[in-house]
């Protein structure tokens, strides 16, 4: 018999919303929802490319021991005994906020309306310039096409 032991698959424990849950080494906490099908909204957020939290609209509420914040989920991995929280006031708050923010950049989008509508966002307080516009800016058509395509033909113009 030998001595040397199966290696073992690390894994990292947390929970979210109180669910033990246990993610992979390389996974962030929205992949790590995903597979337990805990739903976070997202926009532009696609396994196919690069996360890089462009929408916020995946923000989650994190406590490890008596730290808390509000992190955009798909940027980041999880923390053994990690605390997660998708669905508190406070992210509820941030969803509801960045949903206004939307509402008034590409106020003719289906898409958006309807996530403002599940979180009861029926107007938006910031100024609406271009009101025939659908485009979310999100950014994912852009990287589709940079990083599973691979060339540079789509980018954002004048977005700042």
């Amino acid at each position: 018999m030998s001595s040397r032991k199966e290696p073992q698959h690390e894994v990292i424990n947390f929970s979210i919303d109180g669910q033990p849950v246990q993610a992979r080494p390389g996974w962030t906490i929205l992949e790590t929802a995903r597979h337990y099908r805990i739903h976070i909204p997202t926009l532009c957020f696609h396994p196919a490319v690069i996360p890089w939290g462009g929408c916020r609209l995946c923000v989650v509420e994190t406590k490890h021991g008596n730290r808390g914040q509000i992190i955009p989920s798909c940027l980041n991995p999880p923390n053994e005994e990690l605390e997660v929280f998708t669905n508190s006031e406070r992210v509820l708050n941030v969803r509801r906020w960045v949903l206004e923010m939307l509402l008034a950049e590409c106020p003719a989008s289906r898409e958006i309306k309807e996530l403002a509508a599940e979180y009861g966002v029926t107007s938006t307080r910031f100024p609406v310039t271009h009101p025939d516009e659908e485009c979310l800016r999100c950014g994912l058509c852009v990287a589709v096409c940079h990083e599973v395509v691979g060339v540079q033909a789509l980018t954002f113009g004048s977005r700042g």
